[in-house]
């Protein structure tokens, strides 16, 4: 598998996140790594800015910039935390040399996190889509610090 391929499945797992209407997001963290390939990447996602970390092996790129006002919008818009308890975390896949997905939301009131979501396209709609928004900032990333 490539590792485009194994991001884009530990974003599908992330999709399981979900906030309610009356909580507001303020933090979203996300990590994608480990495995065959050695690589992972860190994001943690507020208003106003974006940090976190590429690591290939044993070199760690750290990074920090400004989120787009869009992108933040259109992550805490598109899931509730009702959203995220639907889904369901699995275990961890590095003893097959898979990599792990993980999703916390922060809200003002609690967290809310899972590991290797199950995601269904069609049912989690609004998962999937907030998965595929980290997966695509993720793999952003991954193609600056490479």
């Amino acid at each position: 598998m490539n590792f485009r391929y194994k991001i884009f499945c530990i974003c599908i797992a992330i999709l399981n996140l979900s906030c309610s209407n009356s909580q507001t997001i303020n933090k979203i963290s996300c990590y994608s790594g480990g495995g065959e390939v050695g690589i992972s990447v860190y994001l943690e996602i507020t208003k106003d800015s974006t940090v976190g970390y590429y690591k290939k092996y044993n070199e760690k790129t750290k990074f920090r910039e400004e989120t787009n006002p869009a992108f933040w919008n259109s992550l805490t818009h598109e899931i509730t935390v009702n959203d995220f308890k639907k889904i369901n975390s699995t275990e961890s896949r590095t003893y097959i040399d898979e990599p792990d997905s993980s999703v916390r939301i922060t809200t003002d009131q609690d967290e809310y996190s899972i590991m290797n979501g199950e995601i269904n396209q069609d049912k989690d709609k609004n998962m999937y889509n907030f998965m595929t928004s980290l997966w695509e900032k993720q793999q952003e990333i991954y193609d600056k610090y490479k």
